[in-house]
This record gives C-alpha cells, structure tokens and sequence, in this order.
C-alpha cells in the first residue's frame, strides 16, 4: 500500500500551488469515478441485463453461451470503476498526509474490498458462463 501511495506524484513545492493542484486531481478523479459509474449502470442495462436474475434461467443461458461482447465489456467497466475508486481514495489518503491513520486504513479497506470484487467480477465473466 505504501508503494501505492508513493506513485502517486508528490506535490509541487509551492504550497499553495500544491492546495490548487491536488484539489483539481481530487476533482477529476471524483468525475472520473461518477463517470466510470454512470457508464457502468449503462452498461448494466444496455449489455448486462440478460444475463441476470432479472431474466428467466433458460434465457440467461442462452445469453451467456454466447458469450456476448456485452456482458464482458460490462464487467470491464465494473473493474474499472474499482481502480478508480482505489485511486480516488488513495489521493485522497496522500492529501491529508502521511501521520493520518484513518484515510491510510481507508486505502487499505477499499483495496481489499476492490480485491474481492474483481474476483467475483472474474468470476461472472469467465465461470459464469
């Protein structure tokens, strides 16, 4: 986790250019997010939605032995928006610095909740089916 945090690029030496700054990569991160999410429930809807419980089992295993674009595309997306959120919460943990615990524990959370769900996000593309 540290390795992480480290990669991220350090602020100016300025400090109020480095307020500026980091507020802009917090703010495009946070749009980045809400954009990966409303794609996402897109993609949910648009190529996803056959293969869910939503649809009769005969159906979805139709739909699924296809393996359709669609639905692979959708988890991508999903894997995308927990990237995201890591690097969101990551940025957020840097800007509040180094001797705050709590934003640490944070990253450390949602990198593992991340895990979980990119396993089981595998798991739908390439068991599932």
């Amino acid at each position: 986790m540290d390795s992480f945090l480290n990669q991220l690029p350090s602020p100016p030496a300025n400090k109020q250019a480095s307020s500026a700054s980091m507020r802009h990569s917090l703010t495009t991160l946070a749009w980045l997010n809400v954009g990966l999410h409303a794609l996402g429930l897109v993609m949910a809807v648009a190529g996803m939605r056959s293969g869910t419980p939503l649809a009769p089992l005969n159906e979805r295993i139709q739909y699924l032995a296809c393996r359709p674009l669609g639905w692979s595309l959708g988890w991508a997306v999903w894997a995308l928006c927990a990237a995201g959120t890591i690097a969101y919460v990551a940025a957020v943990a840097r800007r509040l610095g180094e001797s705050a615990w709590l934003p640490r524990l944070a990253v450390t959370v949602t990198v593992t909740a991340a895990g979980f769900d990119l396993a089981c996000d595998t798991a739908y593309v390439a068991v599932l089916p």
